[in-house]
């Protein structure tokens, strides 16, 4: 029996197989399912992908992580925040999604106790 490691090893050589062409996608998989950046890197990372890979891959992606997430938050809520635990609930599921910090401020905004 071959040793799996050679035959990763001749398949790369051959050009059937590229960390470089899985990850980029993979990126685009997961943002057609509303993940966002953080959750995307951790899951190529997890899959054994290069970390200097897996950031390169997000970033020649050229997604419009604010325009993901704002997808992403529409398709999930359709309604007005209606208090604080409804803000954090939402807050949580895009944190839980993979945005940063800034991509959720700019969908849902401060809570400003409305």
């Amino acid at each position: 029996m071959r040793d799996p490691l050679e035959l990763v090893q001749e398949l790369e050589e051959q050009g059937l197989q590229s960390d470089e062409r899985f990850a980029s996608e993979y990126v685009r998989s997961k943002v057609k399912g509303g993940y966002g950046p953080i959750r995307i890197k951790k899951g190529l990372l997890e899959k054994g992908i290069e970390k200097k890979v897996a950031l390169g891959s997000l970033k020649e992606s050229g997604i419009d992580w604010f325009e993901c997430a704002k997808r992403t938050y529409k398709k999930k809520f359709d309604s007005e925040i209606t208090g604080i635990k409804d803000y954090a609930r939402r807050v949580r599921f895009l944190a839980y999604k993979g945005f940063e910090t800034e991509h959720v401020k700019a969908v849902i905004g401060e809570w400003n106790n409305q």
